[in-house]
């Protein structure tokens, strides 16, 4: 009886063997696979470009409405608009082809809330405008001088505080007419 139950034994741990050898070849085999897969994948990776050429990018949200977008005019003029959630434009940056650079940022029925812009050789200029229709600006000029002007509905100037080039300063108060009705000094 001994010998039958020995016998089994040893019939059993043959067969295990061979099972074993077959799962160590099928693991080293599945190893291999990955090991090649994972090769292959590191080394076909995304490739990134140096450069990208494009006359335009748009950036959609998931319903496909354009966000933003970054593009060259015909005239050479370069740009970022944002778009609000309706897709109208409230936010420019960018260059004319001539070389002015500026900022806009207008509402949503399209008129201008500010507006900063420098041109090609300066000065930078800042205007606030009101729903009303009047107007702030701001500008600092290549003399050395700089202005702060209020303008009406009409963008008639009412109110101007100005510094010169050699540091004076002046204020002038005006009429509907461009008549002075104040001025220091």
């Amino acid at each position: 009886m001994e010998s039958v139950k020995r016998s089994d034994l040893e019939a059993r741990l043959a067969r295990l063997e061979r099972q074993n050898r077959v799962l160590e070849r099928c693991l080293l085999l599945v190893g291999a696979g990955l090991t090649l897969f994972m090769a292959l994948a590191a080394s076909s990776g995304v490739k990134v470009q140096d450069v990208v050429r494009a006359k335009a990018f748009e950036l959609v949200d998931n319903r496909g409405v354009v966000c933003a977008e970054l593009s060259l005019s015909d005239k050479g003029a370069a740009g970022l608009t944002l778009f609000d959630a309706e897709g109208k434009s409230r936010v420019w940056l960018g260059t004319s082809g001539e070389g002015p650079a500026g900022l806009t940022i207008t509402t949503a029925d399209g008129k201008y809330l500010g507006m900063f812009t420098v041109g090609k050789e300066g000065p930078p200029i800042l205007t606030l405008y009101q729903t009303g229709g009047s107007t702030a600006e701001f500008g600092m000029y290549n003399d050395g001088s700089a202005s702060l002007d209020f303008r009406d509905r009409e963008q008639k100037t009412r109110a101007m505080l100005k510094m010169d080039k050699d540091a004076s300063s002046s204020l002038k108060l005006l009429d509907g007419e461009g008549n002075e009705l104040f001025s220091a000094p």
